[in-house]
């Protein structure tokens, strides 16, 4: 067994890495390329769109931005609740300021979500799952599951 062979297969020849000098000149190459391309790729695209850019998303109707933002904030609501169940200094009393928040939160949702978002079936859905599970921790709080 040749111990060289091993050695030279654990440090690679110092001559298989390229030169500085080349590394620049074909990342420049490359960098022109890429950028010359996108320039003529963006004038082409510019005068005819067929797909949805994921830039398009910031342009999300008021409606749906709306929907969105209140199902985030019954999300919060969920959460600021589980942390105060599992505060133990926190009474029950001082909780159901959330859950009366969460509630109101809740059917405003879902009136907001039936009006203003019909054909979108993802967001209906997500609104839906969201009310479900803020419905069920209510249901819980005011049974007694958590006395």
């Amino acid at each position: 067994m040749d111990i060289n062979k091993i050695t030279d297969s654990l440090n690679p020849a110092k001559n298989s890495h390229p030169k500085p000098t080349e590394e620049k000149n074909s990342f420049q190459q490359v960098l022109n390329n890429v950028v010359d391309a996108k320039g003529t790729r963006s004038t082409q695209e510019s005068t005819s769109i067929s797909s949805v850019s994921p830039v398009s998303l910031l342009h999300v109707p008021n409606s749906l931005y709306n929907v969105l933002q209140q199902a985030d904030a019954v999300v919060d609501l969920l959460d600021n609740y589980s942390n105060s169940l599992a505060n133990s200094q926190k009474s029950l009393k001082n909780i159901e300021s959330v859950i009366t928040r969460m509630e109101k939160e809740v059917n405003s949702l879902k009136d907001r979500a039936n009006d203003m978002v019909e054909h979108d079936e993802k967001l209906l859905r997500l609104v839906n799952d969201i009310a479900v599970t803020a419905n069920v921790e209510i249901f819980k709080f005011y049974r007694g599951d958590y006395v």
